[in-house]
């Protein structure tokens, strides 16, 4: 062998076999793709200071395209068309091999970074490795295509595929069209969802915030709650998923909320699609098939956790069914690779994979299958093991302690646990008292009993005749009839039915296709399940309009004036807000939120106080019928507007920050308020007052309220309230007292009388607002003197935000402070004409036909008025909101208000405050 011989020249000398041999240069041209690869992510993150799963990622993308093209110029360069369209085509499916190669790649670079503790350039050869034997056989058998022989099969043949789609049969092109349909509407459907602000924290924020925090460097999966167990804040300390990881490289491709919950249909509109396949495996005729899925399609339950936000059980419908598929057809190598998926993706799913695992092996006995099966079997099994020690591993080394909270155990058995128990324990515990089991079994029990028999309606109870169905259901009903307390679990909500609804699908078509039921014929379980349909698509509307899906929330005014609020803090600040706020916020690095202040309260007694930056919530936002803004207040309680000063509010959303004490800013600089309340808007005096026609009419000669209202909040700044009034006097005296009542204690801000008018005149009240405000009032009384008084509306505009920086020593004023949702409804409920406390002042005389013939003006002021010295309001007709108490203070309210009914005494209401 002569010393000039070139490396391909030594390798043909070789004893090799043409594939032995492509394997060999193949690991050489690997060898090279690892040194741009090292290169890069030492560039990238040693050097650019990136998160190595980004220089990871940098540099496999690089080194792909180099591997490939010196694969095709020398390891298999006699295969393959010439020409760019097959190099193009080649290059296109070496990609698609290289997608899949980088998610191993990224997940076992996670895995031994994180769990093996290697450094990332070790760890990075190492996840190299992984892929290579998955790499070379992929470019062999699917790019270049070449066989043992090294003959060439051609590298595209549009004929050979239109031949191979002409085979595929009308049904499951219909059942394509279908799962393509539900992809579509239910992209759309969560995307407008979360753009409405209706996903939330828990769970879609915070898998935002995992992906995000892992491929910036900032921490592993971190998910932006307050957990005590875990104080680290990554998710493997609460739950293991390894599957969980393959969605990085997506998110890395697109970094958008949005592409995981695009990624969450598109898997269950797969699913779809994988259950046809089981379906035919089993029910020879297509349109019984076809209802099974289709039943699957409109299964409320599906609906119901496909909205749920986004998490990795998305994953368990496509791994199952594709699972039981390959186990159908004999595959068994396959279903033991999509079996490993199904338990690496989360470690709650290994208990029903037991049950399911024997129900399998139950069928195989009966059908005399064991004895061909068993090693299947035994070996699932064993992965069954692996995963729990895995999982468990896992969950130890980034939290604390593990188990199950207290929270979620049933209440007879709180009292013989801890803070946190194994299922093992709660085991040992009904073996040993199996009176406790019975006690929480009997919880709620008509519940559990009428929520299991709805969710078996879609399949026609036929799972019951499956051991397969039998054994998943078994270990959940286990857990959730006699150890869980929450009835999340019972009710089969959230994402729960993602890992009962594959299992349950699979008992049906096994029980379908085999005929185990009573049935006589095929075309009553048609129209059975025909029925069933017909009643999901009822079930699923009702699901909607129940999750407030149905009318969709769409972004309105309000919503971007909270995005501008959003922007107006800096990225890099460390921000905490309410759980429907998280998934907008979640892709900041300091981002976290509350959900339940117990656990808020918790965690700050086992670490210390939480102080971020910024606190952001929203008292208005109506994506969902819950004010999680509450759960913010309830956490913070008085160190809002104490340790926290308000730095800017607008309608309904506050922003605070950590000791700032100047003066509070609107968010949208081009604020505009300008609303007209008719009458009809107000509520009204029993004694003295009554609806006439579209009016309020009042009768003088004592003090008392006409009318009082609306109790609506307005953030800082100077207004006009303009009353439209007609105001007739027997004497000398006033008639009418206008005044506005402003925060908790509905304190007078400002205040006119108005005497006889000269028929309908405007009466203008200026006003200032310190702080955003709660329950602001437009209110008429009796001024002492005898007449009668018509109100028609007020006007109520915004002038400029020039409000004076009054208020108590710690800058805030009674003005302020969030107002209860329930407190809300019934502030802002309208008197109508049906209203017992309307009709029994109602007069039988006609309306006043009086002509209007002057329009209310915010800046017009026409009647005869009585003003209050401008020495005593800081202006003309105008009151500050300087001297409120100061231990009335903005934030969460210690009380809750009780609406004001009358002015009292010299012009200040009285409110009467309780205590909870």
């Amino acid at each position: 062998m002569s010393g000039d011989q070139s490396v391909a020249d030594r390798l043909r000398s070789l004893p090799l076999t043409g594939r032995n041999r492509r394997f060999v240069q193949y690991l050489i041209v690997g060898l090279v793709g690892i040194s741009i690869n090292e290169g890069l992510l030492f560039l990238v993150s040693g050097v650019g200071g990136l998160s190595y799963v980004i220089g990871g990622t940098v540099g496999r993308v690089v080194s792909t395209f180099a591997n490939f093209v010196i694969n095709d110029r020398w390891t298999w360069r006699s295969y393959g068309g010439i020409g760019h369209r097959p190099w193009a085509w080649r290059a296109t499916k070496y990609g698609m091999t290289r997608v899949v190669g980088i998610a191993i790649g990224v997940v076992a670079l996670v895995a031994f970074v994180e769990l093996l503790g290697l450094h990332y350039l070790v760890a990075n050869v190492a996840a190299i490795g992984v892929g290579a034997l998955w790499g070379f056989t992929a470019s062999d058998r699917f790019v270049w295509q070449a066989n043992r022989d090294g003959a060439v099969v051609s590298d595209f043949d549009w004929p050979a595929l239109q031949d191979r789609l002409a085979k595929v049969d009308r049904p499951t092109w219909s059942v394509v069209a279908v799962s393509v349909g539900v992809f579509v509407v239910f992209s759309l459907l969560t995307v407008q969802l979360y753009r409405g602000y209706w996903t939330t924290g828990s769970d879609f924020g915070s898998y935002v915030h995992m992906l995000s925090t892992t491929l910036d460097g900032q921490g592993f999966l971190i998910h932006g709650k307050y957990r005590v167990s875990h104080p680290e804040g990554s998710y493997w300390g609460a739950h293991f998923s390894l599957t969980l990881l393959f969605f990085l490289p997506l998110f890395a491709a697109v970094r958008s909320p949005m592409t995981l919950l695009v990624a969450k249909s598109f898997l269950l509109a797969s699913s779809v699609l994988a259950l046809w396949f089981v379906a035919r495996t089993h029910i020879k005729s297509d349109r019984l098939a076809g209802v099974v899925v289709l039943s699957y399609v409109l299964n409320p339950f599906l609906w119901s956790a496909w909205l749920f936000d986004f998490q990795e059980q998305s994953l368990l419908p496509v791994f199952i069914f594709g699972a039981y598929y390959a186990y159908a057809r004999r595959r068994y190598v396959a279903f033991l690779g999509l079996l490993a998926l199904v338990l690496l993706t989360n470690e709650f799913v290994i208990f029903i994979v037991i049950g399911a695992l024997s129900g399998l092996a139950v069928a195989a006995y009966r059908g005399g299958r064991l004895d061909d099966e068993r090693w299947v079997l035994l070996a699932g099994f064993l992965f069954v093991l692996f995963a729990h020690v895995l999982s468990g591993a896992v969950m130890d080394r980034f939290s604390l302690y593990g188990g199950i909270p207290m929270a979620s155990i049933a209440g007879p058995l709180k009292p013989y646990v801890g803070p946190r128990v194994g299922v093992g324990e709660l085991l040992a515990l009904g073996v040993s008292d199996p009176t406790l089991i019975v006690s929480a079994f009997g919880v709620n029990l008509s519940d559990k009993l009428l929520y299991f028999v709805v969710f078996l309606v879609p399949v026609v109870f036929l799972s019951l005749n499956d051991e397969v169905s039998l054994g998943a259901l078994a270990p959940y009903l286990l857990f959730s009839w006699f150890f869980a307390g929450r009835s999340i679990y019972y009710m089969f909500g959230a994402h729960y039915p993602l890992y009962l609804l594959p299992f349950l699908y699979i008992g049906a078509v096994r029980v379908a296709g085999r005929g185990a039921v009573s049935i006589p014929s095929q075309e009553l379980l048609f129209r059975l399940f025909a029925t069933v349909i017909a009643i999901n698509i009822v079930t699923g509307a009702v699901v909607g309009f129940d999750l407030n899906v149905v009318p969709v929330p769409t972004q309105n005014e309000h919503t971007e004036t909270l995005e501008r609020a959003i922007d107006g803090i800096p990225a890099d600040a460390s921000l905490l807000t309410q759980n429907d706020i998280y998934p907008h916020i979640a892709m900041r690095p300091n981002a976290t939120y509350v959900v339940r202040p117990d656990m808020f309260h918790q965690y700050q007694r086992e670490y210390g106080a939480i102080t971020p930056e910024y606190v952001l919530y929203d008292t208005r936002l109506t994506g969902r019928p819950y004010d999680w803004s509450q759960a913010v207040q309830t956490a913070f309680g008085d160190r809002l507007g104490t340790e926290y000063g308000l730095y800017q509010y607008q309608d309904g959303i506050y922003v605070y920050k950590r000791g700032y004490s100047g003066r509070v800013a609107l968010i949208d600089d081009a604020y505009e308020f300008d609303e007209r309340f008719d009458a009809g808007e107000f509520e009204l005096s029993q004694e003295n007052a009554r609806v006439v026609g579209d009016d309020i009419v009042g009768e003088g000669g004592g003090e008392g309220n006409f009318w009082f209202g609306p109790y609506i909040e307005l953030p800082p700044g100077n207004y006009t309230a303009t009353y439209r009034v007609n105001v007739e006097s027997a004497g000398d005296d006033p008639v009418l007292r206008l005044n506005v009542g402003a925060g908790h204690n509905s304190r007078v801000v400002a205040e006119r009388t108005v005497g006889a008018t000269d028929g309908w005149e405007n009466v203008t009240l200026p006003f200032t607002l310190d702080q955003p405000t709660t329950g602001v009032e437009f209110r008429g009384a009796g001024a002492g003197g005898n007449g009668t008084v018509r109100f028609d509306a007020v006007r109520v505009v915004y002038q400029s935000a020039d409000a004076d920086a009054g208020g108590s020593e710690n800058g805030t004023t009674a003005a302020g402070g969030a107002v209860p949702p329930e407190l809300w409804m019934e502030l802002n409920s309208v008197p109508t004409e049906d209203d017992p406390a309307v009709g029994s002042n109602e007069s039988d005389t006609p309306a006043d036909s009086t002509e209007r013939d002057t329009p209310i003006d915010a800046n017009e002021s026409d009647a005869d008025t009585d003003g209050a010295d401008p020495a005593e309001t800081g202006g003309f007709g105008v009151a500050r909101l300087a001297a409120f108490p100061a231990d009335l203070t903005i934030g969460p309210p210690v009380a809750a208000p009780t609406r004001p009914s009358r002015i009292d005494g010299d012009h200040a209401p009285s409110a009467e405050v309780t205590t909870e």
